[in-house]
């Protein structure tokens, strides 16, 4: 058995999220909608599964490269997992995107999604360590 610590899905858009997206449904709904998806990830599964048509998804080799996306308009919304964009948005220092706070977690095959992070099961140092900076994020994120 591996130890795993898990976070919600997140999403970020142009300042005041003028296209008012708030979930992967959202994005099906409107067929102009472009959002930019770091490859690999697996919001590009839950994506289609929720109904977005794959023509509205662009891959991006990373996060920043999903920010510029948005941020020049060739894409209206990037996702990934909550601290992954919130980090990532940190870190950007960039003040024209912002987080979805009311960003609504999908619902996958009648099973919400969320992101994980695995160890091995004999890395209880690396846990520790990884909880630890969780923690911290978390209270971050209460705080606001």
């Amino acid at each position: 058995m591996s130890l795993k610590c898990s976070t919600e899905k997140g999403s970020s858009s142009k300042k005041g999220n003028p296209k008012n997206l708030k979930s992967y449904q959202d994005v099906a709904k409107n067929k102009d909608i472009k959002v930019s998806i770091m490859e690999g990830a697996t919001e590009h599964g839950f994506m289609k599964s929720e109904g977005v048509d794959p023509k509205q998804i662009q891959s991006a080799p990373d996060i920043p490269a999903t920010f510029a996306a948005v941020e020049s308009g060739r894409a209206d919304v990037t996702t990934g997992t909550e601290m992954t964009i919130k980090m990532a948005l940190e870190s950007a220092n960039n003040d024209k995107l912002e987080f979805v706070e009311d960003f609504e977690q999908p619902d996958v095959e009648g099973v919400p999604s969320y992101g994980a992070a695995a160890f091995n099961e004999d890395d209880e140092e690396l846990l520790k360590a990884y909880n630890k900076a969780l923690k911290k994020l978390k209270k971050r994120r209460n705080r606001r």
